[in-house]
This record gives structure tokens, C-alpha cells and sequence, in this order.
């Protein structure tokens, strides 16, 4: 190795590899992680996490290329989604059509992949011992396709099935619309999935028009079946053959075009040595092309502008749904990672405890769920979101819980942010990171080539835990630049009802029903989903700015589970003991049942009750009754657990196959506190008959809506 006196990278020369640099420094990482990182790059500018997990039964590897539908072309919406289909299809060197598949499924492996925004991200995981044999497969998506040309027709159908399989998806629905309705021209607004006419009427058109000429067939007939005749609008018509063939020109040209080596985050997890590791990737990861391309391409210009916020969108929906979604757009949030300031304005808006802007809505039952939170359209570009899941009194009253919204942002506004509501964040996101656990390992590749692709890094060193910490605010002067609450502040400052666009989920007779008007309606084109929109108006502008107070409402409270005693009792346990639960108590009702873990070291518990009982399931009525009791307890757990799930104590009460389950798990501090207020509710739970009424509500809607949903 040689190494530059100003660089924190090393250059690593091998005679069996080619030339890569690895980053000197060591990697923080959580006290109890195990892991063994390095962060490698190649000649070529790709980035690679690499992980040993020694030990470990699986592998997994993840590739983020740093370019999504965002860069389709505006005539070939689908393009990426295309493109990421076909490398699956083979490769020079494995040109076996799904060799890569074919392997992985053979050694007890999963992958997938996912075109978004402004990424395309490929994953996998096998048995630990196939690593080396998969990677080879997975590298040469990415420096040899050949676009098997016998498998464009059949990909252009796989990509138009899913576009038909989310048709009647409402969430899909939605989000187009509301790219649809973004600022004209701007990127945001195209379809992401794509669909048999998009990928090749298009660049029918263009043919028809004489913009280009189409590649002939392959000499082998790969294309089966007949040529058929499509009809282009001027009356041209075209054989099946010729357009597939176009479309498959057009997506080598983009690949060419668009996937760069600099654009490309990897993270590989084995078994193996770091240094093999890094090694066998330099070795296969090498060939891919560097283009010299922009190797991050950023959203600067928001796709909301003021001709789309200030607005209301009615849109209609498949499903029997309430929902409001009020968002405003901000920057991208990737630079102020120290203090992270969206994410204390989550915690604040989204709050559920007692005082909370939820707890109010809830107590006059037009609010079922609250959720708020930051959201990174494309890099560059952000948004503020805080969605209801609204009740049918909610649906109505839709308009003054909007407005509830936007008076509890200017409560915050005026309010004094006590310093200490960071801490606590910092302190529960210490707490967090020390004690994580290993989750599973592609999915935890694919969170950390996202970190890799974010706007703004933090030092490398601190690219595992600066997205799981915060910072305190600076204790001198936390409104200078960088301090902490400024940012907040910031933030805060464009929370507005001017600066937002709310959007109001409902079927159309329940839109219609509550308008008292017949709206008119205009449709997305490429879903078909009915839409209206309308201006706030001045009254409601002058309300949501005012200084009202709402009555009952104020900032959280310090919370009283963050765990104080951390410590691991130390004491022998039997090699029975270790190896299976013991029974430790039984009577005529109950056993119960307890081990002992000391493998890991952590200052937790875990407990589950089964609370067995004849009648729960006998026949429909009981099992509605049973879900419908079981939904109480937890509606009137919510604000007295709500700060418990924050501190790492999570619970669950739901119905099982034979009574209700009660599971709780977290840290060892206030364990019992929080076990004996769910069983206490459990026991002594009192109806509250409004509660119920929406409850059996929700339970209808939830019925009827499963009967929509695909087999």
C-alpha cells in the first residue's frame, strides 16, 4: 500500500487486481457491532462499503446507480424501469438468459430490484459460501448487458403487467397525480413505471414522422410469432418486429448515456476478510465504463412552485378511504445532517402523546392516525409532509383539520423550542445506535448505499452513524448558522398554508356528497384518476396564519421511559438453561415460561402473552368482536405509550388464531412499568362508546376494502 501524506486514502496495488484506494480512517460504528467495515474506491469512481460479518450464514450485496426515472426521456416515459428489467436478461459473460436468477435461486437466495426517483437500486442475498459467484453475475449488469434482443418483447409486457397490477392501487394513483400537477416541464411530473405504449408508441411516432429509423429484426428470428401491424396515428402502420426493436435501441442508447461507474454506490457483506473482499470487487468491478458524468445529478429546481402550492387537490380514490396530506416543499435536508433539524419537526408534529396536535383531533374522533415527516423527492429537492388518517366525521370537518394543522406550525412558530427537546433526541438516538441489533443484510446494503448517494456526505468515517445521531444544539448560541435551532427555524419559516398543497383522499360520491356541488372533474392520463383543485381561499389563509391558540395543545412533555439503568446483570446460567426456555411457574390457569440470553450483552427484554380463550374465533361475530376489542385497548394505550415507542419499548396487542397476543419488547428499565399498564387496560378496559363507533368504522371500511384487493 502507498498512501498520500494529505489524503486519508490509501492506494492498494495488487498483481491480481486492479488499482483501488481505501479510506484510512477508521469507521464509527455502534460499541456492539461486531462488523468489520471499509470503504474502498475503485479506478473507475465507484464507492463500495465493504462489510465482514464473520460467521454469518448469508451474504448480500446492494448497487445504487445514481439515476431513476427522473432522467427517462420526456418521449420514452419508463425507460429506467425498462432498462432494469432487461440487465437481468443476461450478460456478455453470463449470456444465459436469467443466469443471475437462476443462481442466486439455487443458493438459497432472494434479489430484486427498484427504479425510483433518482436511483435504480439493485440487491441480493445468497448462502455466504456462494458470494463470489454471485457477484460475478451481479457485476457484469453493469459493464456488459447485451439487452438480450428475445427478451425485449417479453420484458416491455413484464413492465406494462405491473403498470396494470397497480391500476386499481391508490397510493400509485395518487402520487402521479400529484407529480402530474407539478410545475410544466419539470421532471417530477413524469409516469415512473412506463407501460407498453409509452416504450413503444412514442418512438412509433417518431419513426412515422421520420425522426429516425428503426433497427431491423435479428437475423435468428428471436422476435416469435407473426409481425403484426400497429397503427400510428397519421395511418403509418408498423410491424411489431420494427417498434420493439426501436425501443430496444433506444434503452442501449440511455444505458450508454446515463450508467457511469461515478454514479455508483456499492456495498458487498460476506464472510470473507475485508481485504478479499475489497479484492474480489476491485477485480470484477473494474470493467465498468467511466463516463465522466455528473456522478450525482441533482433536482435543483423544486417541482413546487407558486402556481402549485396555496392549493387544495380532491382526488378520487378505488378504495373506501379518508386521508388528508398537507406538504410543503423545502430543500433537501442531506447538509444540516449534525443537528438533522427535519427530523426534530417530525417528532414535534407527529407527536401522539398528551398535548399533541393528534391527541386533539382524536378527542373530537375525526382523526384515526397521524404521521408527519420529511420526505427527499430527488436530491436537491425536499418536502414536509403531515398526513391524517381521517374518520367519516374527519372527512367532513377535512377543512378544519387542515386548518388544526397549520394553527399548531404557527404555535410552533411562536413558541420557545426548549434546548432540551434536542437532547432528549440525541440522547434516545445514542441509545439506539449503541444498542442496535443486525437486522437483515440486504436490507441493511440497500440503506447504506442510499446513505453513500445522498446530497451531502458527512466525513466518511461517519458515514454509518451520522445518519442514526444527532447533534446537541450549540449550548452558546443555537441561532447562529449551524447551531441547530436556526435550522429548525428555517424550516419552520416555510410551513405555511401559502407555501403548501394539501391533498384529500375519497371516493367520488363521498367528495360529492360533503361539496354539496357537482365538481368538475379532470383525469391524470396515464392512471385515469378523477381530480379537482381549488385555491385557498382568503378566510381559510387567514386563519391557518393566525395566532389562535388551540386549546389544549402544548409541546411534549420530557419523557419518563428513557431508560436510566443500562446495565447487564452478570450471572452463570446452566448450558440447559441457554439452550431452551424453562417453566418456571404454572397454576390451573397460566404457565409461564423464561430464558435466560446472555449471548448478546444488551440491556433488554422480550415477554409475549397468549391470552387463549374459547370464543374468540368460533364464528364471524366473535372474531369481529375480538379484532374489535383488541383495537380499544390499543386506541386507549396510544398516548401513554407513545413515549415508551420512542424510548425503544414497543408493544403490540392483536388478535391470534386462539385469543389475543400481547408482545412487548425493549430495554430492561421501565419494562414492567409499561407491561403492567397493558395488562391492567386489558383487564379493566372501558368502552367508550364513541371510540367503539369508529372502531367498527374502521373495521367495515378495512373489510370491504380487502375484498378489492387483488387474490
Amino acid at each position: 500500500m502507498t498512501s498520500d501524506i494529505e489524503s486519508p486514502w490509501i492506494c492498494v496495488t495488487n498483481s491480481s487486481t486492479s488499482e483501488y484506494h481505501v479510506f484510512s480512517k477508521p469507521i464509527r460504528k455502534s460499541e456492539n457491532d461486531d462488523r468489520e467495515y471499509r470503504l474502498i474506491r475503485l479506478g473507475n469512481g465507484l464507492e463500495a462499503m465493504v462489510i465482514q460479518n464473520a460467521g454469518a450464514e448469508r451474504a448480500a450485496a446492494c448497487m445504487n446507480v445514481a439515476v431513476g426515472f427522473l432522467q427517462d426521456p420526456d418521449d420514452m416515459p419508463g425507460t429506467a424501469h425498462f432498462c432494469e428489467h432487461l440487465l437481468f436478461m443476461g450478460t456478455e459473460l453470463y449470456p444465459k438468459e436469467n443466469e443471475f436468477d437462476d443462481y442466486i435461486t439455487k443458493n438459497g437466495g432472494y434479489n430484486n430490484a427498484d427504479t425510483q426517483p433518482d436511483s435504480t437500486i439493485y440487491h441480493f442475498n445468497v448462502f455466504a459460501d456462494s458470494l463470489s459467484g454471485a457477484l460475478s453475475r451481479f457485476a457484469s449488469f453493469f459493464h456488459c448487458p447485451i439487452f438480450d434482443p428475445s427478451c425485449t418483447s417479453r420484458e416491455i409486457i413484464a413492465v406494462d403487467s405491473e403498470f396494470k397490477r397497480n391500476l386499481q392501487n391508490d397510493a400509485f394513483r395518487v402520487s402521479q397525480v400529484e407529480r402530474h400537477l407539478s410545475k410544466q416541464g419539470h421532471p417530477w411530473r413524469k409516469f415512473e413505471n412506463g407501460t407498453k405504449e409509452s416504450l413503444i408508441q412514442a418512438p412509433c411516432r417518431m419513426e412515422a414522422k421520420g425522426s429516425f429509423s428503426c433497427i431491423p429484426p435479428p437475423v435468428d428470428g428471436s422476435v416469435s410469432g407473426s409481425p403484426s401491424l400497429i397503427d400510428i396515428e397519421d395511418g403509418t402502420k408498423l410491424t411489431e418486429d420494427s417498434y420493439i426493436q426501436e425501443a430496444r435501441r433506444r434503452v442501449i442508447e440511455w444505458w450508454n448515456n446515463e450508467y457511469d461507474a461515478n454514479r455508483m454506490r456499492l456495498c458487498v457483506i460476506g464472510k470473507e476478510s475485508v481485504e478479499y473482499l475489497s479484492d474480489l470487487i476491485s477485480r470484477l468491478f473494474s470493467p465498468i465504463a467511466t463516463r465522466n458524468l455528473d456522478p450525482l445529478p441533482i433536482m435543483s429546481v423544486h417541482p413546487y412552485g407558486p402556481d402549485e402550492v396555496g392549493t387544495m387537490l380532491f382526488v378520487q380514490t378505488i378504495i373506501d378511504i379518508f386521508r388528508l396530506d398537507i406538504s410543503f416543499p423545502i430543500p433537501d435536508q442531506s447538509p444540516h445532517w449534525r443537528h438533522q433539524p427535519a427530523s426534530l419537526l417530525t417528532h414535534l408534529v407527529g407527536h401522539e402523546g398528551p398535548g399533541s396536535l393528534f391527541s386533539n383531533l382524536k378527542r373530537k374522533h375525526w382523526a384515526r392516525w397521524l404521521d408527519a415527516g420529511y420526505y427527499i423527492l430527488g436530491r436537491g429537492s425536499a418536502i414536509f409532509k403531515v398526513e391524517v388518517g381521517l374518520t367519516h366525521s374527519g372527512f367532513v370537518h377535512h377543512r378544519e383539520i387542515n386548518l388544526a394543522v397549520h394553527q399548531y406550525l404557527s404555535f410552533l412558530r411562536s413558541s420557545v423550542l426548549p434546548a432540551w427537546h434536542q437532547s432528549e433526541e440525541h440522547a434516545l438516538r445514542i441509545l439506539d445506535f449503541r444498542y442496535s441489533e443486525k437486522g437483515d443484510p440486504q436490507d441493511y446494503a440497500i440503506y447504506l448505499t442510499r446513505q453513500l448517494s445522498s446530497l451531502a456526505l458527512p466525513p466518511r468515517d461517519q458515514c454509518i452513524s451520522a445518519p442514526q445521531l444527532v447533534e446537541a444544539w450549540d449550548p452558546e448560541d443555537p441561532m447562529k448558522p449551524g447551531g441547530g435551532e436556526k435550522e429548525v427555524r428555517d424550516i419552520l419559516n416555510l410551513l405555511t398554508a401559502e407555501n403548501s398543497r394539501s391533498t384529500l383522499w375519497a371516493k367520488k360520491d363521498d367528495h360529492e356528497r360533503i361539496s354539496g356541488k357537482n365538481t368538475t372533474w379532470e383525469h391524470e392520463p396515464w392512471y385515469g384518476t378523477g381530480y379537482a383543485t381549488e385555491r385557498y381561499d382568503a378566510s381559510f389563509l387567514r386563519q391557518a396564519n393566525s395566532a389562535h391558540v388551540i386549546p389544549g395543545i402544548y409541546l411534549p412533555l420530557p419523557n419518563k421511559f428513557i431508560p436510566q439503568r443500562l446495565d447487564v446483570a452478570q450471572q452463570l446460567v446452566t448450558l440447559e438453561l441457554e439452550k431452551q426456555p424453562q417453566l418456571i411457574r404454572e397454576t390451573s390457569l397460566s404457565s409461564l415460561w423464561y430464558k435466560k440470553v446472555d449471548r448478546f450483552r444488551v440491556p433488554k427484554s422480550s415477554a409475549t402473552v397468549l391470552v387463549c380463550t374459547p370464543v374468540a374465533n368460533n364464528f364471524p361475530r366473535d372474531r369481529a368482536l375480538t379484532c374489535l376489542f383488541a383495537a380499544c385497548v390499543r386506541d386507549s394505550l396510544e398516548e401513554f405509550a407513545y413515549d415508551a415507542t420512542l424510548a425503544g419499548l414497543f408493544w403490540s396487542f392483536w388478535p391470534s388464531r386462539l385469543g389475543f397476543q400481547f408482545t412487548l419488547n425493549g430495554f430492561n428499565d421501565k419494562f414492567l412499568v409499561l407491561a403492567s399498564r397493558v395488562l391492567e387496560k386489558v383487564r379493566e378496559l372501558e368502552m367508550n362508546e364513541d371510540i367503539l363507533c369508529t372502531r367498527k368504522q374502521d373495521l367495515k371500511r378495512s373489510l370491504h376494502n380487502d375484498s378489492l384487493e387483488q387474490p
